[in-house]
């Protein structure tokens, strides 16, 4: 992906802060091979007590890596991707014994559609706060939707369809979010395309360009400009756009030289 930066992923690997919070995050992505066959066991205890600890660790692994100082990009990657195959797995699991689990399976599944367009867009995935909340409600269903499957109670009814349908609800918000996001992204890039394009052409008026536009690629990753260079004069031309003042430096001091 394209903003994804393999050799800092590299480095988070070897930070020992980040160590447990990242195994924790990882533990997940076990959960469906390890929850739905003990359900077939009938040991709701061990069942329940299973999926508890499993969903507990996406509590937990963000919370422990603040208080050890251990936040790395590979620690949010590895979060998105072990939430998304928990999740996803128990809920392909649990469609047979409840059939309105494909609601939530197909919203987590376009809402990891999103992302993976979001990120190779270069737009930061982190987490927004309906897609934390959500978390909650659903995996309360999913420990209740595997008491169902083990126990004719209609307890684990109410509670799997109560948290279903609050589940549901913030999803549908969660992916309105993360679209909003998409476009707010292209509009603003746009935008800055726009004047980058006016600074070289000299429409811009030039006692405005600097405030314009290297106010806003301040705002945003400029690798992408340099990504799409396809000169050297080119690069040179973004370079004097992004800071002129700095190209003006750069000229007097050749010019002092050859003095």
């Amino acid at each position: 992906m394209k903003n994804i930066n393999f050799k800092q992923l590299k480095k988070d690997l070897k930070n020992k802060r980040a160590i447990i919070p990242n195994i924790l995050s990882a533990s997940r992505i076990a959960a469906p091979f390890v929850i739905p066959p003990l359900a077939m066991t009938g040991n709701v205890p061990l069942v329940l007590l299973a999926a508890s600890g499993f969903l507990l660790t996406d509590f937990l692994d963000g919370k422990i890596a603040r208080a050890l100082h251990g936040e790395t990009k590979l620690g949010q990657l590895l979060d998105q991707i072990s939430d998304k195959v928990c999740s996803i797995g128990l809920l392909l699991a649990l469609i047979p014994t409840v059939p309105f689990m494909i609601v939530p399976l197909i919203l987590e599944s376009t809402i990891a559609a999103i992302n993976i367009k979001n990120t190779k867009k270069g737009i930061n995935v982190k987490s927004v706060q309906s897609g934390r909340l959500k978390m909650w409600p659903l995996s309360i269903s999913l420990i209740s939707g595997y008491g169902m499957i083990m126990s004719p109670s209609i307890v684990f009814n109410i509670i799997t369809y109560l948290g279903l349908a609050t589940t549901t609800v913030l999803e549908t918000v969660n992916i309105k979010e993360y679209h909003d996001l998409a476009i707010k992204y292209d509009e603003q890039n746009i935008d800055e395309h726009k004047d980058i394009k006016k600074a070289k052409t000299g429409e811009l008026d030039k006692s405005n360009s600097k405030e314009k536009t290297y106010g806003k690629i301040n705002s945003y990753d400029i690798n992408q400009y340099v990504e799409n260079c396809t000169s050297i004069e080119e690069l040179n031309e973004i370079k004097e756009t992004i800071n002129p003042n700095q190209n003006i430096e750069t000229k007097q001091k050749t010019k002092q030289k050859k003095r």
